[in-house]
């Protein structure tokens, strides 16, 4: 709930200055664990020659940012990474400087809305609004209205710890500090998404010597250096907030409650997939799997519809869970299911790019239809045009006739007049090695038997000329004549 002006000067005068080792508010312990803050999905970094030394000098790259926060239900914690200690000699107060984050609300970047600092001048921690903007996206404007001010404590309030690495070649350090999460609620900032500009200063509640994420400062380095979304009151920074994750039961402290590679917020927001269930849709696959690599739908068990459940597609060989033909043979899978294994040969039908294995892929048989009228397409239709001879072993023929018709779909494969049912059953009449379907003269006499065919048996003795190798029955073979 936004606060009034008049509700914002009560919060400051309830959270006195603290007293030596008992914070007003009661500090909690540091976390062990934090979250880095990004540009453009990567960790927030910073060059180490742009600062100031003296603890003002922002370092860090993507690998080892430069910038870390993290939350609790009561508090808000913010961790810089420095390129040498921000105490002074004394090893118990800080040096006379300022560090922490500006906070824009609106990503517009003209200016900024709040400064939420820590600074050695006045040992305060302390938000700010910035209500009299200066420069055009100026950080080094300082925040004039205070909402929140704390005196702080060494190791209570702020901590200091050497970092694990040196961009200088000396230590690197960790500055953290914390704000009551209820401070962030009197500014209005709960539940929003907001951007930081996150550096260093030589005064309080203002950015002025070193701002992470860029070598750039002064006005319009704002833009250049704010990072990506975060949403506060969402300790885990995964778009819900934590009095969301305990309505829905996630996890508050972790971003991916059901380890499934989507963040719940978009599994609530985005996706309406199940935030506590890793496999929504129950079809063996994580919705990130479906969501971030497949391009499948993490709420269809089924997502082409081909009657396959996408878990198995993924996992069989050949099959796509977005394509509702998955052998490409123009026939649909949820067809071609029921028919199994047509020919046998251990691959099913819908994986199958020639179902009936006679060697003419199903896609070419498909517009066929079903050429012998036998009531099976020829796809499934181990002899094509029923003559006898399996497609198998005419496929690989061709057109023997050159009659424009190839020799599995012609019922006549030599073209002789003769159907190819007829001719099969009396082998190779003449020895000369084809078998007279394939043969255009079945009695090797000379004369072609499409010339002999309409001749009939001249001679009367019982066999057709085209069978006959001597016509007239004249004791002179047809071939001499």
């Amino acid at each position: 709930m936004r606060t009034t002006r008049g509700n914002l000067s009560k919060l400051v005068l309830a959270l006195p200055a603290v007293g030596i080792g008992l914070p007003a508010w009661g500090a909690e312990p540091f976390p062990t664990e934090w979250t880095a803050l990004t540009q453009a999905g990567v960790g927030l970094g910073d060059i180490d020659t742009d600062g100031m030394n003296n603890g003002r000098e922002i370092v860090g790259n993507e690998d080892f940012p430069a910038v870390f926060v993290s939350e609790t239900p009561s508090a808000f914690f913010i961790r810089l990474r420095i390129n040498a200690s921000p105490l002074a000699s004394s090893g118990v107060e800080l040096r006379p400087y300022g560090w922490g984050l500006l906070i824009d609300t609106d990503a517009e970047f003209s200016a900024y809305e709040h400064a939420l600092t820590i600074d050695g001048i006045s040992e305060e921690i302390v938000l700010a609004t910035n209500t009299s903007p200066g420069s055009v996206g100026d950080p080094s404007d300082v925040a004039e209205t205070v909402i929140y001010e704390e005196s702080v404590v060494y190791d209570i309030d702020y901590q200091v710890a050497v970092a694990d690495t040196a961009f200088g070649d000396d230590d690197d350090y960790f500055l953290d500090f914390q704000i009551p999460s209820a401070a962030l609620e009197a500014a209005g900032l709960l539940g929003i998404p907001v951007q930081f500009i996150a550096g260093t200063s030589s005064s309080a509640r203002s950015l002025s010597v070193d701002v992470a994420g860029t070598d750039e400062d002064g006005a319009g380095s704002l833009a250049l250096a704010a990072s990506d979304p975060y949403f506060f009151g969402d300790s885990d920074n995964d778009g819900l907030t934590d009095e969301e994750e305990a309505i829905l039961g996630t996890d508050p402290l972790d971003p991916d409650t059901d380890g499934d590679g989507i963040d719940d917020g978009e599994e609530v927001t985005d996706y309406d997939t199940d935030p506590l269930e890793p496999d929504t849709d129950g079809d063996g696959l994580d919705d990130g799997e479906e969501v971030l690599d497949l391009g499948t739908d993490p709420l269809d068990p089924d997502t082409d519809g081909d009657g396959v459940d996408d878990g198995v597609e993924v996992d069989t060989d050949g099959a796509d869970p977005l394509n509702p033909d998955d052998d490409g043979d123009g026939v649909p899978t949820a067809d071609e299911l029921p028919f199994g294994d047509t020919d046998g040969d251990g691959t099913d039908d819908w994986l199958d790019a020639d179902d009936d294995g006679d060697g003419v892929p199903t896609a070419d048989e498909l517009p066929l239809g079903d050429t012998d009228g036998d009531g099976t397409d020829d796809y499934l239709d181990t002899d094509d045009d029923n003559d006898g001879v399996p497609t198998s072993e005419e496929a690989g023929r061709g057109d023997t006739d050159g009659d424009g018709t190839d020799d599995y779909l012609d019922v006549d494969d030599d073209g002789d007049g003769l159907l190819t049912t007829d001719e099969l059953p009396l082998g190779d009449t003449d020895g000369d090695g084809t078998n007279n379907y394939l043969d255009v003269d079945d009695d090797g006499d000379g004369v072609p038997t499409a010339d002999e065919l309409p001749m009939g048996d001249t001679d009367g003795d019982g066999t057709n000329d085209y069978l006959d190798t001597d016509d007239d029955n004249d004791g002179v073979p047809t071939s001499e004549e």
